[in-house]
């Protein structure tokens, strides 16, 4: 099994970069048969069933307000669905493809750190899809003015689990990937005055696609994503001294 291992591993090694290139595409290929699969399960079988859990977990009453909502509220559910279950395949594809050219060192950092960001986004997710009914009430009762009568669409709905769910991802990759650009010096401590300039307009950038089209979300968005990543390069100077 050893040497069988080796002569794949060498094979491997050996790829010029179009068999690289071909060897990424059929992964590719993979993951997104592998997403379209489970996006038919969960459109015919799970959908239906999902929405009317989160319905009832919420305790809202909702409405449809167009007739292609239906559809199209099942279609976002399915996909949405499909991509989470397919998210393992998917990194365990991008695994194959990039531990063949790493140092054994840089391998183990990879593997630990992805699996420290499957266990903490799975923990970060359940904490707030638990305390999701409460995030609406709050800003719902806390921001509304109450003269003005407020009635929610499905698809408003289902937006709201999406933004935690990117909340969710941002909140553990942004330090997990941090990490891994200075554990391999991809990025390095000293160059953080230099590399400060482009984090800046990424995060303005996530911060847009996730909020309402107006300057002062996007602000307020941004801000705890860039404190975010100074947090991380500054417990990874701490680990840094520690280890000195």
């Amino acid at each position: 099994m050893r040497k069988r291992s080796r002569k794949i591993k060498k094979k491997i090694d050996d790829f010029s970069f179009w068999e690289h290139l071909e060897d990424l595409r059929v992964k590719i290929l993979w993951a997104i048969g592998v997403f379209f699969v489970f996006f038919l399960v969960a459109y015919f079988y799970l959908s239906l069933r999902l929405i009317t859990f989160l319905v009832h977990f919420s305790g809202l009453k909702l409405y449809y307000i167009s007739v292609f909502e239906p559809f199209l509220s099942r279609v976002k559910v399915s996909a949405f669905s499909a991509l989470v279950v397919s998210i393992p395949f998917f990194i365990l594809q991008v695994l194959r493809f990039v531990l063949p050219g790493l140092l054994p060192h840089e391998r183990k950092v990879l593997v630990l750190l992805t699996v420290v960001v499957f266990v903490f986004s799975g923990a970060t997710g359940f904490v707030l899809f638990w305390f999701s009914p409460y995030l609406l009430r709050l800003f719902v009762k806390t921001f509304a003015i109450s003269a003005i009568y407020y009635h929610f669409s499905v698809s408003t709905f289902l937006n709201f689990y999406v933004m935690l769910a990117l909340v969710d991802l941002v909140l553990v990759l942004i330090p997990a990937i941090t990490y891994l650009l200075l554990k391999m010096e991809i990025l390095k401590v000293e160059n953080i005055g230099k590399v400060r300039r482009f984090v800046i307009p990424v995060t303005m950038f996530i911060a847009a696609l996730v909020t309402p089209p107006d300057p002062l979300s996007m602000i307020i968005v941004a801000l705890p994503l860039w404190l975010l990543f100074e947090v991380s390069v500054f417990v990874f100077r701490l680990g840094r001294l520690k280890d000195r």
